[in-house]
């Protein structure tokens, strides 16, 4: 193989699928990926979801970037090209679809309004989850995003999601306007640590989630009742405007249905104050409210799911009321802007 040089100097060397490119020590091996105008699929850039994996040929990385992998994954040298950097020369391959990728049939596709849509899959071989984790969806073109599961994990059979249509959002888009029941998609995970676990009936749980987050909260809620959870159980589901409050109606039958949950449909509009929201509606910040009611929170298990900010301002408040950091569960929804990004061209 020959020395990749610039300058006259002799550079460290990435090689990828037989392909070789320089290497950029100071950046992580995603960047040095994409900066050669390699197309591979990848989508928070902060190691948590898991879709930018590849296999090592050969050199050396830094143990971070396999930290959370499936051992399987790990003994066959996979790890997280986002996470990873490395200033020896390095081979790598896609490895095999097989070692990290299922297959899931899209069976259920319900419009909920112009910005969510439900969407269930069954996957053809059995997914053993926790409420409160995500999953991968990749596109036959490789492009990849991370949706979380709202379904009941003591249920068999279908998956559900909520997906919400984003702006200029490749992925979603796609879900929305074009894919069909009936059609393949491949799956990755599930991945998360925010879930719902055995907790004593004399905590409450207190669940803060806004747009399609909601879609985590509800898993959790659905699995703290059908585990026999006595405790109080509090949703406070958030959104700028009314549309993001897509689940209201379903909710708030089971307000009324379930003795110990409660739901608090908030509507965020910074812009101004409304004085006609309509019944079962609350104005204000979700987090600045769920967190002005509940200023003790010793006895609490917390899930903040949702914008990235909100979760990490509403976890430092939580803690300062008292909550147990162990028992602050948060799942920030790192977005892909595609905004601002150029798409890489594919490899050749």
């Amino acid at each position: 193989m020959l020395d990749v040089v610039a300058d006259g100097l002799c550079m460290k060397k990435l090689i990828y699928n037989g392909q070789t490119y320089p290497l950029d020590p100071t950046k992580s091996v995603l960047d040095n990926l994409l900066a050669a105008g390699i197309n591979i699929p990848y989508s928070c850039r902060t190691g948590v979801c898991q879709s930018c994996i590849l296999q090592k040929v050969a050199g050396e990385i830094d143990d971070e970037s396999q930290h959370g992998l499936r051992e399987a994954l790990a003994l066959q040298h996979y790890f997280k090209t986002c996470s990873a950097f490395c200033d020896n020369d390095i081979e790598l391959t896609s490895g095999k679809r097989a070692d990290y990728l299922g297959r899931a049939v899209i069976t259920r596709k319900r419009i909920l309004n112009n910005r969510v849509c439900l969407l269930e899959i069954e996957p053809a071989n059995p997914v053993y989850y926790h409420a409160g984790q995500f999953m991968n969806f990749r596109r036959h073109d490789g492009e990849t995003r991370s949706y979380s599961i709202a379904s009941l994990p003591s249920r068999a059979g279908a998956l559900e999601f909520h997906i919400e249509r984003m702006r200029n959002g490749t992925l979603s888009n796609w879900l929305f306007d074009e894919a069909q029941v009936g059609d393949s998609i491949d799956i990755q995970g599930p991945y998360g640590r925010s879930f719902y676990r055995t907790t004593a009936n004399e905590m409450s749980l207190l669940l803060v989630a806004n747009g399609c987050a909601l879609a985590p909260a509800l898993g959790v809620v659905r699995d703290a009742l059908d585990s026999g959870f006595k405790g109080q159980i509090y949703l406070y589901h958030g959104s700028n405007d009314l549309d993001g409050l897509y689940f209201h109606q379903q909710l708030l039958s089971m307000d009324d249905a379930v003795d110990n949950f409660h739901y608090r449909a908030c509507l965020d509009d910074p812009s101004q104050v409304r004085d006609d929201l309509p019944a079962g509606y609350y104005q204000g910040n979700v987090a600045k409210l769920a967190l002005a009611r509940f200023t003790h929170l010793q006895a609490f298990k917390v899930f903040l799911f949702g914008d990235p900010q909100m979760v990490r301002n509403a976890k430092e408040v939580a803690l300062n009321a008292g909550a147990l950091p162990a028992n602050v569960l948060i799942d920030p929804f790192d977005y892909r802007d595609l905004r601002k990004e150029e798409r890489p061209k594919s490899a050749a």
